[in-house]
């Protein structure tokens, strides 16, 4: 194994919580494949963490807040040992967004989110990079139910970067290339919150850094690679007097660049872009705060209303939120969601001599992609993602998550070369985000409106619906009163009335034959139970019938 490891010592956060000044961006340390080989001992565990200049206790691995990005290339194999030495919780390692085996083979694990690493114990991953993996950034982190949102609120995550995402475009080949993994923290004192609010200030932290300075020459073209390794919290992210040109999304290279002001970033999601830097000057780099008080709204709660859930963004505030200035706003949380505090995440430095940018990445350059919806759909599947009235009970189909029942199954022998498309139903009044593991899908509609095919993902937002309303043009919600409060009422999407369903179809393979999980991406909701095991099997490596665990 070769280690490039930075020198934290010299990763001195001078950024105060008032930001009297600013650390220059530094890259987590970096561990790379040897021989076609990533060998490492992975241990969690209690630890002091540097962040921002503060002395915290938290879990963490390699006793970093930001641990080491993980390089590989196709057909690697990572051989990772993961000690527990958390005193009181099992865990787990799972390889986010990568397509790889979960099943067992000679005693080491694949990427299989139903093990439990008890406290004390030790247990070996070995699992091979497939020749025609995606190449991009994806994570590494745990998915244990129940500890997903504690473990990964302490900052339990780190990058993979499987190499080779700009290799279309040789004349990219000098661009300066970054990696930056977004993670917010809560803390009390000198410890970080084991459980995470996603409705309370946090701070905001890019590589473990409290807003970096990012430096560029004017006209200086650079590659950065973003994964949100938050627990809960949505980004959207734009720099300022900058064009992001997108491409790849969630480890998937696009069907051509897209020109983006801003990007949307849910949780588990990954985004690849390039920026052109303008001239001298400083360029903020930030998340905007997004709403969760839609139009029509306050005519039913009234002002100030308690059944908002404005958390950190405070009741005075609430009606500036930007992200709901229409309700088929993207960007609004919903009346159920937390209003969702944005800020600064750092700034481009922008000074020096000026240099001449490559040419950005044509279309042509791009590898061509199956558009999905030209393929034999061999089954349709619906799946109803669930809050109940109160906003607190999270389910899919009613039912909440069991990871002894198995919630859907293909069967990859008698379906050779199926496409299955599946219709996400939001039934809730807060946008929740669609996370599936081992595969990618291609987004076909939102909202019944057709998605232009760009390339693949693992991530959606599913918006939140509208309540239901007395008469079509009411402005006023149907309610049911619980527990002398009244919460609206919210049904599931319909054929003529689809707000809140997302239409995707997946390409079901043999490298996802076992059994993984789809899951809302929010650690906090996948913990209260909406998430799904499900199983990909065939006669050979995973025989059809009874799950194996």
């Amino acid at each position: 194994m070769r280690a490039l490891m930075l020198s934290w010592g010299l990763l001195v956060l001078l950024a105060s919580g008032c930001g009297e000044s600013t650390p220059v961006f530094l890259e987590p340390p970096v561990i790379e494949a040897e021989n076609g080989v990533l060998s490492l001992t992975l241990t969690p565990k209690y630890t002091n963490l540097s962040v921002n200049d503060l002395d915290l206790e938290g879990r963490a691995y390699m006793g970093l807040f930001a641990p080491a990005t993980l390089r590989v290339a196709r057909g690697d194999r990572f051989q990772i040992l993961l000690e527990n030495q958390l005193p009181s919780e099992s865990t787990n390692l799972h390889f986010d967004g990568m397509s790889l085996s979960p099943l067992m083979q000679g005693g080491a694990a694949g990427d299989d989110v139903f093990l439990d690493v008890e406290p004390g114990e030790g247990q070996l991953y070995s699992v091979v990079v497939p020749e025609d993996h995606p190449q991009g950034i994806f994570t590494y982190r745990p998915s244990r139910f129940g500890e997903i949102a504690s473990q990964l609120g302490n900052g339990m995550a780190g990058a993979i970067v499987v190499e080779g995402v700009l290799d279309p475009f040789p004349q990219l080949s000098g661009v300066t290339q970054r990696t930056l993994v977004l993670k917010d923290l809560q803390r009390s004192g000198g410890t970080i919150l084991e459980q995470p609010d996603p409705e309370q200030l946090k701070m905001l932290t890019v590589n473990g850094q409290v807003r970096p300075r990012f430096k560029a020459n004017p006209g200086e073209m650079q590659f950065w690679s973003v994964a949100n390794a938050s627990a809960n919290l949505y980004y959207r992210l734009a720099l300022a007097n900058h064009t992001l040109y997108e491409v790849a999304r969630d480890g998937n290279r696009h069907t051509r660049l897209l020109a983006l002001p801003s990007i949307d970033l849910p949780p588990s999601a990954r985004s690849q872009f390039l920026i052109v830097a303008r001239g001298e000057g400083q360029y903020e780099f930030s998340t905007a705060t997004l709403g969760n008080r839609p139009p029509g709204y306050d005519a039913f709660f009234g002002e100030g209303s308690s059944l908002y859930r404005a958390g950190a963004c405070g009741e005075a505030e609430l009606a500036e939120t930007t992200g709901c200035e229409d309700l088929d706003a993207s960007t609004c949380m919903g009346p159920q969601g937390p209003c969702v505090v944005g800020g600064s995440l750092g700034t481009l430095v922008v000074a020096d001599d000026k240099v001449l940018a490559p040419q950005l990445p044509s279309e042509d350059q791009f590898p061509a992609l199956t558009d999905l919806r030209e393929e034999n759909r061999c089954r349709r599947r619906v799946f109803r993602f669930e809050q109940g009235p109160t906003g607190d009970v999270y389910t899919i189909d009613g039912r909440p998550f069991d990871p002894y029942r198995i919630d859907a199954e293909v069967r990859l022998a008698s379906e050779e070369n199926c496409v299955e498309e599946w219709r996400l139903q939001n039934c809730s009044g807060q946008n929740h985000v669609f996370h599936i593991g081992q595969v990618d899908f291609q987004v076909l509609e939102v909202n019944g409106v057709p998605v232009e095919f760009t390339g693949y993902q693992d991530t959606v937002t599913m918006p939140f619906r509208d309540c239901d309303r007395y008469e079509s043009d009411a402005t006023e919600c149907q309610a049911v009163e619980i527990e002398q409060k009244i919460y609206p009422i919210y049904s599931c999407p319909t054929a003529n009335d689809p707000r809140g369903e997302v239409v995707v179809r997946i390409p079901f393979s043999e490298i996802a034959v076992g059994k993984f999980t789809f899951r809302s991406a929010a650690a906090n909701a996948s913990d209260a139970g909406m998430m799904a095991a499900m199983q990909v099997c065939d006669d050979d490596q995973y025989p059809c019938g009874a799950p194996q665990r």
